[in-house]
């Protein structure tokens, strides 16, 4: 799996990436720093990744216009909102912009990333491409139902 993160916040990167690689072993994730390398032009490889985090605080630049600008482009990837304040206009106009989903950072843990995750790539997981195995390194498939079950 491969992941766009973009924030300003280096910290929160690092966490975001620490719970990817405990959840998703082999996961790559991008690290993007809207203050260092501004807004990706057209130019840029969104289609490569299989899913983008984007905070909506992007210092002089607000995300929803990231966002309108990547969900124009073909092929972009499921995109996450992130907000540092939770706020029920950002979410509905982010979701009305063609964000996945939407979610405070505060609420941020594990088990929400890793919900959101699978959600997300639900329907990508069938392109060869940009599979998300969710078993454990090593584990066995679950067994085929019975027949006639």
């Amino acid at each position: 799996m491969r992941v766009l993160l973009i924030d300003r916040d280096a910290r929160f990167r690092h966490e975001v990436t620490g719970i990817s690689a405990s959840t998703w072993p082999g996961s790559r994730i991008e690290h993007y720093d809207p203050d260092v390398s501004g807004r990706p032009g057209p130019g840029f490889a969104l289609a490569e990744f299989d899913l983008v985090i984007l905070d909506n605080r992007l210092g002089a630049e607000d995300g929803l216009d990231w966002l309108q600008d990547f969900t124009a482009r073909p092929g972009c990837p499921p995109t996450v909102m992130l907000a540092g304040q939770g706020s029920e206009n950002v979410a509905v106009r982010a979701m009305k912009l063609g964000a996945y989903d939407y979610l405070p950072k505060q609420l941020l843990t594990k088990e929400s990333l890793e919900q959101i995750v699978t959600q997300a790539l639900g329907p990508r997981g069938s392109r060869s491409d940009a599979t998300l195995d969710m078993r454990t390194p090593g584990a066995k498939p679950p067994p085929a139902p019975a027949p006639g079950a």
